[in-house]
């Protein structure tokens, strides 16, 4: 044997499979396409738990503020408990997911809420400050 040379294996060698060289296996090609005519693996979105609409208003209320920065409030509320004792798995099983995957659904939750807290506390068009009645109209 020469100068940095291996000595050779002599036991059982590897064996390479060159089968699926250029394709991908059949379960592989099921996940990546979509086939017209095959059903949905996703069932039909349910609508959020009460216990959702509520951790997001709790989380909103103490900061006002919309998405992202919401989200690192709700962050911090889930870490601690804050809310009711609900930590992250509590909260995933009221359908409070803080996962990459789920975070679409999350930030639109978000959003509704928002959306329905500003419209609660904003002042609406032409409800500004109650005129009182004079004394002629009260009397006619």
């Amino acid at each position: 044997m020469g100068h940095g040379e291996r000595p050779l294996d002599e036991g059982p060698r590897e064996r390479v499979s060159t089968e699926l060289v250029g394709q991908w296996p059949a379960h592989a090609r099921e996940q990546i396409t979509d086939a017209p005519d095959a059903p949905s693996a996703e069932p039909a979105e349910a609508p959020p738990h009460d216990e959702a609409l509520d951790f997001v208003r709790f989380c909103y209320r103490r900061r006002h503020v919309a998405w992202p920065e919401l989200y690192d409030e709700m962050c911090a509320v889930a870490s601690r408990g804050a809310f009711r004792g609900l930590g992250y798995a509590d909260l995933a099983d009221h359908g409070i997911s803080f996962c990459l995957g789920d975070l679409a659904k999350l930030a639109a939750l978000t959003d509704r809420v928002v959306r329905e807290e500003q419209a609660l506390h904003e002042p609406r068009a032409g409800t500004g400050v109650p005129m009182m009645l004079s004394p002629q109209a009260a009397a006619g």
